[in-house]
């Protein structure tokens, strides 16, 4: 069942107004920025990728195999 009641127990007033609408748009600079920020973060995930796949690799070689010869 759907709880649809507000937990404080009341509805709070809600208003949109022309001033809540209105966004700060960002500069060249600041998207910039942001686009180098995303790009690093992407170039990081890539390198741990890539990390891991080797390290998966290095422990799922088989070990040489020995004779002994008894």
């Amino acid at each position: 069942m759907l709880q649809t009641i507000p937990l404080s127990g009341s509805a709070e007033p809600v208003s949109l107004s022309r001033e809540s609408l209105k966004t700060n748009t960002p500069n060249e600079a600041e998207l910039m920025e942001q686009r180098r920020r995303v790009n690093a973060m992407f170039q990081d995930y890539e390198l741990q990728l890539r990390l891991n796949a080797d390290e998966m690799n290095h422990n799922n070689e088989l070990p040489a195999e020995t004779s002994v010869k008894d």
